[in-house]
């Protein structure tokens, strides 16, 4: 008699002829090569329904797949057959419920197995064999990787790139660890308390079209603008979706995001960072600035100062040598630079044995001379 076998207990996959009662659950690992207990489960819940949630928090509302068997009742089972059936099956009535894949395509060549893989994905794979092949995918209820919720972490979203899904921060926002996207993101920027804000403390940007774990703290009627400005002064408003009109007031962290199709998408309205940035101490700039203006002005003035002194010197140089030529050089007069010296011979100083002498002055405005006029020559002009 058998007291307990592992069997009875899967982990993250069901073996041929293996079954998950009522109840039970499989839960996914961490990655590939970490098989402890993961992001996501799949339950068979007691009224029939087999469903996917995120292990954390499996609530309805947070289901990403289901089978719609909720009507069903109690004691049904997930079950595998050897030939690669997959299906729900009532104990208590010993019918089946629902037929998931192998209708028309068994096999008894291939081996089977049902995995819930570490990104949340229900998959049935088979082994060929004949052929000796890798494991293969061949069902899964769900085609987009982003369906399971949860997949990226806290203040980030999923969005698919060429069909495999990607992490993504929203603005204001960046990787915990960016070899491990799908921790999630933080804020790259600081907020010191709950402070009331403004238009010059924070920006506010818009994403569309990504869906969010409803976690709402106030819910109000009103336009996307008077919208953003009650999520713009009020100090506990993060984030808000709007909607027809819907203003949905939330906290960090954001949780479950992921890109969402449809005709009514929710905009996402976010305080995204600061733009007001610390008041800077321009103090030392000044007093820089200051010093360095005076010491240029100084040597301004100083060399403004050698030149003119070098020009002045200079000066007094070529004076001092103006009259030493004058003193140590004889120079000749013309009768009309004479005359003009003594003012038309008007100041008369005496008379000699040839000639008046008259007082007059150089032309270098200087000196006063004593200049004798010869009577007998006057009369033949210049000599």
């Amino acid at each position: 008699m058998i007291i307990w076998q592992s069997f009875d207990f899967p982990t993250n996959t069901i073996l041929p002829r293996q079954r998950l009662l009522e109840n039970k659950n499989l839960v996914s690992s961490i990655s590939k090569t970490n098989h402890a207990s993961g992001k996501f489960q799949l339950i068979m819940k007691g009224d029939g329904n087999l469903v996917q949630y995120p292990a954390s928090n499996p609530k309805p509302k947070n289901a990403y797949w289901d089978s719609k068997t909720s009507t069903a009742g109690e004691k049904v089972s997930l079950n595998l057959d050897g030939n690669g059936r997959l299906y729900l099956l009532s104990t208590t009535t010993s019918l089946i419920v629902k037929d998931f894949y192998g209708i028309g395509s068994l096999s008894n060549k291939n081996i089977y197995r049902l995995t819930i893989g570490f990104d949340g994905i229900l998959r049935l794979y088979f082994h060929s064999l004949n052929q000796g092949d890798d494991w293969v995918s061949e069902w899964s209820p769900t085609s987009n990787r982003c369906d399971p919720i949860g997949l990226c972490g806290p203040n980030s979203y999923c969005s698919l790139l060429d069909l495999e899904p990607v992490c993504t921060c929203p603005p204001g926002f960046g990787f915990i660890d960016q070899e491990q996207k799908i921790l999630g993101c933080k804020r790259n920027f600081s907020i010191d308390g709950c402070i009331r804000a403004d238009r010059d403390t924070f920006s506010l940007r818009e994403l569309e079209r990504i869906a969010w774990e409803d976690n709402t703290y106030s819910n109000m009627s009103s336009s996307k603008a008077d919208c953003r400005e009650d999520c713009l002064m009020d100090c506990n408003c993060e984030v808000v979706l709007f909607r027809d009109q819907q203003c949905k007031k939330q906290m960090l962290p954001l949780t479950y995001g992921r890109i969402q199709d449809g005709d009514q998408e929710w905009i996402t309205i976010i305080k995204a960072g600061v733009i007001k940035k610390e008041r800077k101490n321009h103090l030392p700039i000044i007093l820089f600035g200051s010093v360095t203006i005076l010491v240029f002005a100084l040597i301004v003035l100083a060399i403004t100062n050698i030149l003119i002194y070098r020009y002045h010197a200079w000066k007094n140089k070529n004076i001092e040598n103006d009259g030493l030529i004058e003193d140590v050089t004889l120079r000749s007069y013309t009768y009309a630079e004479l005359e003009k010296a003594t003012n038309g011979f008007i100041d008369e100083l005496g008379r000699g044995a040839f000639g008046t002498v008259f007082k007059g002055v150089i032309p270098n405005g200087r000196r006063v001379v004593a200049i004798k006029r010869l009577e007998n020559v006057v009369a033949e002009g210049e000599r």
